[in-house]
């Protein structure tokens, strides 16, 4: 028998174990429901696994193809062996243990039991019977991505906050109080969700099951309000009655809808079509906290398109937007606290790379002006290269 291999999900970080024959495949984890595809050849390396933490663009969310699923009763392939704690199906293996021959294949929910209620400018409007939060597989179904621009780093779990009307949750979490309502990423990282669960309090003054805590996902750089929304209506004594989410990001929504096991329904087709109908707007993806701090130094014209923003590395990640380099359809702009250089997008300009163990050094020349000691990543420099190639640059690389 071939040697099974192992392979991180870029989702969660849970090591899961690949048998023979499934390279090149698409994958779905079985903890946090990630969807990837394995490389066509089976040798993971950390570059691999880098490249899909800063890959750029949204999950890919096409119908053509149905990827294999990590929980599959048919194969081992998604059985995570270093998490420890429980799994649907039974307790998860240690490291380096043989991993079971078979894992049930369980939804968290039903697809008929979520429902799609609307989608508008607000964002999309799910329901779903209040009785499924308590089951631990449908709360944490939440993808572990940033809800607001998708990141995949510096993540902190934040707890829904079911109220009796539509309100944004990280607004009432300081009425809602108790204990500790927020796991910072570098508490949550290397948390299964099953584990995640126990380290979050019962959220008080909203009746059960929304006082069980659901997590869900916002990076340093995106804790802001009109996020994610819940509302609960149950009977006082039955029990019975119904949630509903409001996620403002459509792709959150789409990425939720599929680890709710409803991917494929017609609800989930009406919220792809939907996003396939509105454009995506680079700008957008950037966190607020970011674009505010980059309208203080650039201001595009009328006819003016942001492509790209390329942080300087040399500063910590809070401090992006403070510094870097913006791409635009006319200019490309380096901006410090000291300097503050631009250039048309018909000018040539020599780009020199330096590398470290840490980071990227990038220098710039222009005819007009030079900045020699901007820091970036490897994630960064493909960003920057793919920007300028879209802008139509006249850059040259040394």
């Amino acid at each position: 028998m071939m040697e099974t291999q192992q392979v991180q999900c870029p989702g969660c970080g849970a090591l899961l174990a690949i048998p023979p024959g499934r390279s090149g495949c698409k994958v779905r984890c079985g903890q946090c429901y990630h969807r990837f595809r394995l490389p066509a050849r089976m040798t993971i390396t950390d570059d691999t696994v880098a490249s899909w933490l800063e890959a750029d663009g949204e999950p890919d969310l096409d119908l053509d193809e149905t990827p294999v699923a990590l929980d599959s009763a048919a194969t081992t392939v998604g059985v995570p062996v270093a998490h420890l704690g429980t799994h649907a199906g039974g307790p998860v293996p240690s490291q380096g243990s043989e991993p079971p021959t078979q894992m049930p294949v369980t939804s968290p929910t039903p697809p008929e039991e979520v429902r799609l209620v609307r989608i508008d400018r607000e964002g999309a409007l799910l329901e779903f019977p209040a009785g499924q939060l308590k089951e631990t597989r449908f709360r944490c179904a939440m993808p572990r991505v940033c809800m607001q621009c998708g990141g995949r780093t510096h993540l902190e779990a934040h707890v829904i906050v079911f109220a009796a009307t539509l309100v944004d949750s990280i607004s009432l979490e300081a009425e809602h109080l108790a204990g500790k309502m927020v796991l910072t990423s570098g508490e949550a990282r290397h948390l299964s969700c099953e584990e995640l669960l126990g380290h979050l309090p019962l959220v008080p003054n909203v009746p059960a099951p929304a006082n069980l805590p659901m997590p869900y996902w916002l990076c340093d750089m995106c804790s802001t309000a009109r996020t994610i929304s819940g509302q609960i209506k149950v009977h006082s004594k039955t029990g019975e009655g119904y949630c509903r989410l409001l996620i403002r990001n459509l792709r959150r929504a789409a990425d939720l809808l599929s680890a709710m096991g409803a991917r494929g329904t017609a609800a989930h087709h009406q919220l792809l079509e939907r996003i396939a109908k509105t454009a995506d707007k680079p700008w957008d993806s950037l966190p607020l906290t970011v674009q505010h701090r980059i309208r203080q130094w650039y201001q595009p014209a009328s006819d003016e398109n942001f492509v790209a923003y390329v942080p300087d590395r040399g500063r910590t990640r809070t401090e992006d937007g403070m510094a870097g380099l913006v791409v635009s359809s006319r200019r490309l702009i380096y901006h410090t606290r000291m300097r503050h250089h631009d250039m048309e997008v018909s000018r040539p300009v020599e780009f020199r790379l330096g590398l470290s163990k840490t980071d990227v050094e990038i220098g710039i020349k222009t005819s007009a002006w030079e900045a020699k000691h901007l820091r970036s990543d490897k994630a960064g420099v493909a960003h920057l290269r793919r920007a300028l190639v879209k802008g139509k640059f006249r850059a040259t690389w040394r």
